[in-house]
């Protein structure tokens, strides 16, 4: 019993991330999310073992990865929910909410894992992680459940194609940009490996914002209906 709450207290620690008290205003708000997600915590505690080396239930990493899946699904399913509820209340464009909703929340997590890596020396980790993770959600994430939908007699209707080959248009935008700011540039230079500085960070940043503008303003424009 020792153990198990030893193990709690180092998971909830890890979770908190407690600094001591913040008396200012965004130390307020921000005791106020944890008291607001103290019962997530909690029941995350209670379904997901903290599998940390060196505890009691290091062994049962398979369940804390299998659960984690399941939360995020859990969740993702909750936030597309919401996002299809007000895309339909509002009348704007769904595929205007998703891009700039659902991707910023689905990224998120590949972020932290990238600065994670890329602080510990990783930074071809980091790159690959970020590429890596679009490549699962174009082939797995569309992919599978399509075939399993289609498998079952049952074909997926997409309504506003339309909108979809504008983001495809700008996404196949995307991916020549850092081909040439990651491997253009060091194959022009023979270097030996592409380097990442904070210049090409900045440029990489302008680039999202200008493609969130610009993709607005055409889909906007192109299809005021919608």
């Amino acid at each position: 019993r020792a153990d198990n709450e030893n193990s709690v207290q180092v998971f909830v620690s890890e979770v908190l991330d407690d600094v001591g008290p913040d008396n200012s205003f965004c130390g307020r708000i921000g005791a106020c999310m944890e008291v607001a997600a103290t019962p997530l915590l909690y029941l995350f505690m209670i379904t997901v073992p903290p599998c940390k080396r060196g505890t009691a239930y290091e062994c049962l990493y398979p369940c804390t990865f299998l659960m984690s899946i399941v939360w995020v699904a859990v969740f993702s399913t909750m936030v597309s929910s919401v996002v299809e509820r007000w895309a339909d209340m509002s009348g704007l464009n769904s595929g205007f909410f998703g891009l700039f909703l659902i991707s910023v929340g689905a990224e998120i997590p590949d972020t932290i894992q990238s600065v994670t890596v890329a602080k510990k020396g990783y930074g071809s980790m980091a790159v690959a992680n970020s590429i890596g993770s679009q490549i699962i959600n174009i082939c797995i994430g569309l992919g599978m459940p399509w075939a399993l939908h289609n498998a079952i007699g049952a074909p997926v209707m997409i309504d506003d194609h339309a909108s979809l080959q504008i983001a495809v248009l700008f996404q196949a935008g995307v991916v020549t940009y850092s081909f040439i700011l990651f491997l253009a540039s060091a194959l022009v230079l023979r270097l030996n490996k592409a380097v990442l500085n904070r210049r090409k960070g900045y440029l990489l940043a302008g680039m999202y914002f200008i493609v969130l503008g610009t993709y607005a303003t055409t889909l906007f424009t192109t299809q005021p209906s919608s």
